[in-house]
């Protein structure tokens, strides 16, 4: 190339400058096509107005992507985690940068005001997308590219509803739920399968995410004098729903699903979380020298023990990555990998279904001293 440049005289600068951006540009396509394209793109909720969750499944997803890499050494992955603070919009930007800039192999995000408008964008790029801390109703449907990891409706709120008719005696009930899929979505399987018990939905209100007063709604639910008040929100949202309810004298119960665990609702709620029914998941599956040698590395890298909420991130990690490297990056085994994953884990064994969802079970639990207590499902 100097050569040619001496043999031409005098070359402008500019004419220089784009030869070598040009030459900079070739190395780097050669260093992508040598690259395993091992890296994983996580979109999550790290800042903004419910932090707890994505900050969890990060930890959970850090331990296993430490384990992954020491394992495989010679196939190390890359997890890229952006913060797209509880912002739609910046999922979205957030999305579309991982798809074509850093060319990741599959997507990991949360919520479900986050995950579900990146559904479009995954099937167009054509990464899968594998969802957690969403539980509205049917999105592994909405496109072969899209997956979830995390109890619905459809395995919270049904056992709630018996539970609530027939251990609670429970014959009447109001909802008020957040505007949106997520909360929507669990007001009307409650209100199916209350009803389907012999009880009766009286009344049925909503609410913005970003909403810190709910009177007006709670007072017209109230003058129905129902016997349980079925709600769906999100940290702060949930815990001023409550309070207001009871400030308006609502003696009641309060079911729910488990956006209630969280230890930010807890404290929030302080007194007020005894008493208070809601649809989980299980913890650990066992006590073997796996879920021994979790907790201690994850006590290590933290400073604290892992919750059920960190578990999720870990376990997905355990089964996603090593699909990764299996498919040695190839965003279409990845897909295929997934439709048929049936991997044992610290949750127990774990199996997609048609619907490109991670079955689950759900279990009732009411608060107690503290403490989360399996009623039923157990």
């Amino acid at each position: 190339m100097r050569r040619f440049l001496r043999s031409r005289g005098k070359v402008p600068s500019a004419i220089i400058l784009v030869v070598m951006l040009f030459m900079n540009i070739m190395v780097l396509d050669g260093c992508q096509k040598n690259d395993k394209g091992l890296k994983v793109g996580a979109n999550l909720s790290l800042t903004g107005s419910s932090p707890y969750w994505s900050t969890q499944i990060k930890r959970g997803l850090e331990v296993a992507a430490d384990e992954s890499n020491a394992d495989n050494p010679a196939d190390k992955l890359t997890v890229l985690y952006e913060d797209n603070q509880g912002q739609a919009k910046n999922a979205i930007a957030i999305a579309q940068k991982l798809a074509t800039m850093d060319k990741v192999a599959v997507m990991v995000t949360a919520h479900t005001p986050m995950a579900q408008p990146q559904q479009p964008l995954v099937a167009q790029y054509k990464i899968p997308l594998l969802a957690t801390v969403v539980s509205a109703v049917g999105f592994g449907k909405v496109n072969d590219y899209s997956f979830l990891d995390w109890p619905s409706h459809e395995e919270l709120t049904p056992p709630v509803a018996a539970y609530a008719a027939r251990d609670l005696k429970a014959k009447t009930a109001i909802t008020i739920v957040v505007n949106d899929e997520y909360g929507k979505d669990g007001a009307e399987v409650f209100k199916k399968e209350f009803e389907k018990a012999g009880g009766s939905v009286l009344a049925e209100e909503t609410f913005g995410n970003a909403d810190k007063d709910m009177r007006a709604q709670l007072t017209k639910l109230l003058k129905t004098s129902p016997d349980v008040m079925y709600t769906v929100a999100r940290e702060d949202a949930l815990v001023a729903v409550v309070k207001q309810a009871r400030e308006l004298g609502f003696k009641g119960y309060v079911v729910g699903v488990n956006a209630f665990d969280s230890p930010n609702v807890w404290k929030g709620l302080g007194e007020l979380g005894e008493g208070i029914v809601f649809g989980g998941v299980t913890g650990h599956a066992g006590s073997g020298p796996d879920a021994a040698a979790f907790d201690a590395a994850y006590e290590k890298k933290f400073s604290e023990k892992p919750d059920w909420v960190s578990l999720y991130g870990y376990t997905i990690g355990k089964y996603l990555f090593p699909i990764v490297i299996q498919a040695k990056g190839d965003p279409d085994k990845i897909r295929e990998a997934l439709s048929m994953l049936k991997a044992p884990s610290l949750r127990g064994d774990l199996v997609m279904s048609k619907e490109r969802k991670v079955l689950s079970k759900g279990i009732v639990y009411i608060r107690k001293g503290g403490q989360n207590v399996a009623v039923s499902g157990k």
